[in-house]
């Protein structure tokens, strides 16, 4: 019975968590980041700031779990890539441009995230045992590209894979920050054709 009634307090706090979370993007989303107050999440949420600092500790702890879910993704991406047929060519500009595309629908929101996601490192550097990170499944990627001859085999995949990771960031930083309006899936495309021309094997 006890483990019933822990099990089923264990399962409301995690709902609640996740109401407060997706409460708090989406003030993130409407009225921006820095707009957004504590207390705006918690009126919308009915909870006090006292319950709400039980979950995050700042709103900007909020934020670092938007970050970590967005890489969460994009490492199911590519870990789905992984087992694609595909050429490895196909695989890294169909993932650009998808990442491009899912930023360009929020630029204002996704600058707030990548700003946090380079001034965190969240999901680009070791924070555990066991952590994948995105330069080891993009070196995964690549190393994978070599053995079916694809990818020049006296590279080292995992510093392809950190050049790569290093021009997917600034495009879009740039983009982020740039008055111009262009194509961020577009430009990403580009940059991976740029980038694979360098590596690809001789024929």
């Amino acid at each position: 019975m006890k483990a019933a009634t822990l099990s089923r307090r264990e399962r409301k706090k995690r709902e609640l968590k996740e109401r407060i979370y997706r409460t708090a993007v989406k003030f993130f989303r409407t009225k921006g980041f820095e707009a957004t107050n504590i207390e705006d999440i918690t009126e919308a949420v009915d909870i006090s700031r006292n319950t709400f600092f039980n979950y995050y500790v700042g709103k900007d702890r909020v934020l670092h779990e938007t970050a970590r879910r967005t890489i969460a993704y994009y490492e199911e991406m590519l870990e789905k890539e992984l087992q694609s047929p595909d050429s490895v060519t196909e695989k890294i500009k169909r993932l650009l441009v998808q990442m491009g595309r899912n930023i360009q629908k929020e630029k204002d929101f996704y600058r707030t995230i990548f700003i946090e996601i380079m001034r965190s490192q969240v999901g680009l550097v070791e924070e555990e045992k066991g952590y994948t990170t995105i330069d080891e499944l993009l070196g995964a990627l690549l190393k994978q590209g070599q053995e079916k001859g694809e990818i020049d085999g006296s590279l080292d995949p995992y510093q392809l894979a950190e050049m790569l990771t290093g021009v997917y960031f600034l495009t879009i930083i740039h983009w982020l920050n740039s008055r111009r309006p262009y194509s961020l899936s577009g430009r990403l495309n580009t940059a991976a054709d740029i980038f694979l021309e360098g590596c690809l094997a001789s024929d």
